[in-house]
């Protein structure tokens, strides 16, 4: 199996040897791990027929670390956002493959789309979370985290072994960081510009969390299963469903409740990486960060955000 996915090939070859001992140094831990840990792996989704090597991907990975270690189990919830382009279909035919590792389906209501005249990720990506983490607490048996990642290549799964040391002595949140100074991140272009443009603002809305935190909207997040009703129903009650979520659910846990947290650095694909965005996609990645900042800047003003109990 790649390292790294094909679409990445040709721009990191100079990082192949870094990942590939980065891959080995997480499969070692995940040889180690000696505790019995059931993982929710929560992935939101929105018409993804033309992405559906980035499921088969993490399928077949998560089942290699399952085959590894047979302490640590695996379900996945993909939390559909109303796709309508044959994703759902797609789905139930690639996780035929793989019974090892049961994936569940949530699907959240287009309402939200509908309601306002935006681009559906900038809208529904908070309720999408929302609805795959409330799914996570409904089943039985309760897992002991659930783990947050993007449906793309940009987060290869198996470095969820560098957060097993962190989920042994039971910190609360562990968030894979392309920030620290260990991360290995290969990006640019004008919508990486856009990102660090976006974290001096949230930090500026957030002052408090942000001498915590150092990446809020990391794809990679593993919060304890016992941990998350509480956010889960402020935001929800806030109407958080914009990417903001994302930022506010981790500050909210952070910096407010005071849970432990632990960042691990992440090896991040961008997937700007070697490709060229066309003027309506970096206009549209503007708004997508606007309405996040929008959505920050009305939680922060409402005094019910900043309540513990």
């Amino acid at each position: 199996m790649q390292t790294i996915h094909s679409f990445h090939q040709s721009f990191c070859s100079n990082a192949i040897a870094e990942v590939n001992s980065r891959k080995e140094a997480a499969y070692s831990k995940i040889k180690k791990y000696s505790s019995s840990i059931l993982l929710d792996i929560l992935i939101p989704v929105y018409n993804e027929s033309k992405r559906m090597g980035c499921l088969r991907e993490k399928l077949e990975e998560l089942s290699s670390i399952q085959k590894l270690n047979k302490n640590i189990s695996f379900r996945v919830i993909l939390a559909d956002d109303g796709s309508n382009d044959g994703t759902v279909k797609l789905i139930s035919e690639i996780i035929d493959d793989y019974p090892q590792i049961p994936v569940l389906m949530s699907e959240i209501s287009v309402r939200l789309r509908v309601a306002k005249k935006q681009q559906p990720l900038a809208i529904c990506m908070g309720a999408a979370m929302i609805a795959g983490y409330k799914k996570a607490l409904s089943l039985d048996p309760i897992s002991d985290y659930i783990v947050y990642t993007d449906f793309d290549f940009s987060v290869p799964i198996w470095q969820i072994g560098e957060m097993l040391s962190g989920m042994e002595k039971g910190v609360d949140v562990i968030q894979g960081s392309r920030r620290t100074e260990d991360s290995l991140v290969l990006k640019s272009g004008k919508i990486n510009m856009l990102g660090k443009e976006f974290i001096k603002k949230w930090k500026e809305i957030f002052p408090e969390a942000a001498k915590k935190i150092t990446d809020t909207n990391g794809p990679l997040r593993a919060c304890k299963t016992s941990e998350i009703p509480k956010t889960i129903k402020l935001l929800d009650k806030l109407q958080v469903y914009s990417t903001a979520f994302k930022v506010v659910s981790l500050v909210h846990m952070v910096a407010i409740r005071s849970l432990s947290y632990e960042e691990v650095g992440l090896i991040f694909l961008d997937q700007e990486f070697g490709s060229h965005f066309h003027a309506d996609e970096i206009e549209s990645r503007k708004m997508y960060y606007l309405y996040a900042l929008e959505d920050m800047i009305n939680v922060a003003r409402k005094n019910i955000f900043y309540e513990t109990d």
